[in-house]
Order: structure tokens, then sequence, then C-alpha cells
């Protein structure tokens, strides 16, 4: 199944989601300018948003939803444990 673009560009995508605001993607773009960064790396490198926002902004861009998953909290299954011992997992 192909995966569905949308036109929206990431910074609207992520000041929408409120996870910056327009000043602070304002504030991005002016040191992205003149680079060849990408604007999620610049807000990162900023401290603005964490990676896995940028994550999230870029599958709702793609046509995601960009919800957020928990892992299971349980270890895998015994068929895996052929390189680590079971006393590394941790809960």
């Amino acid at each position: 199944m192909p995966i569905l673009k949308t036109s929206e560009k990431l910074g609207e995508i992520l000041v929408k989601s409120q996870l910056v605001s327009a000043e602070q993607l304002g504030r991005a773009l002016e040191v992205q300018r003149g680079t060849n960064r990408r604007i999620g790396e610049v807000l990162v490198e900023l401290g603005l948003i964490t990676e896995l926002d940028i994550a999230q902004a870029l599958s709702r861009q793609r046509g995601g939803g960009g919800e957020r998953r928990s892992l299971p909290r349980t270890p895998p299954p015994a068929s895996i444990w052929c390189c680590r011992s079971r006393a590394t997992w941790t809960r």
C-alpha cells in the first residue's frame, strides 16, 4: 500500500501540534537558512523538541497519524535468546 503524503510542511505540523511556537519555528528556520540541514535536526539541536517528536510529526506528515505507541513490557520469546542471557532483560 503506498504511503499517502500530506502537503503540510513539517514545521506547520509541529506548530499545529503545539510542540513548538511559530516564533520558535521562525528562529529555527533562520538558523537553518544557508545550511544543508533539515529543520527537524535544527529544532532538536536547539533543544526545542525531541527526536521522538520529529518522528511522530513525520509519521503524521506521511499519513500515519503519529500517535505514540507503547512497547510491550513482557520479555521477547525464548526463541530469540541466542545472544543474551535473560538476566539482561529489565522490566
